[in-house]
């Protein structure tokens, strides 16, 4: 085998490994949010972390670049980094949180986990539907 050929084959095992190693995080993450271990949850979450949803809008045909809502442009369902996700576990905690009376049920679905992008200094940005 050439060795070209041989770093490429590297390179694609080593991203498939990465993919199945961000697949098992997020089925670990998505057990411990079905099982309300919030405290462990959080100790997961990197201190940069940015927790980040868009909307999605009907658009008419031809018009799909509009469909999703756009970072830092529009609205979205949640835009959140780790002192506001600390912030609804310890009101979550406190027992008095209207919107959990009585306790959401909770089911997480995790499927199509993607790499998006991948680097040593700037970190791992996944998707997953």
């Amino acid at each position: 085998m050439s060795e070209p050929r041989a770093l490429k084959d590297d390179d694609r095992i080593a991203r498939l490994l990465l993919v199945q190693d961000v697949a098992e995080f997020l089925y670990r993450e998505a057990e411990i949010l079905d099982e309300r271990r919030y405290e462990e949850w959080l100790a997961l979450l990197a201190d940069d972390i940015r927790y980040w949803m868009p909307m999605r809008r009907n658009v008419k045909f031809g018009e799909g670049e509009r469909e999703f809502t756009r970072e830092g442009t529009d609205i979205a369902w949640f835009d959140e980094g780790k002192d506001t996700l600390t912030r609804r576990v310890r009101q979550i905690q406190t027992g008095i949180h209207w919107a959990e009376e009585p306790q959401s049920r909770i089911a997480h679905l995790v499927s199509n986990v993607q790499v998006a992008e991948a680097s040593p200094s700037a970190g791992t940005r996944t998707k997953s539907s």
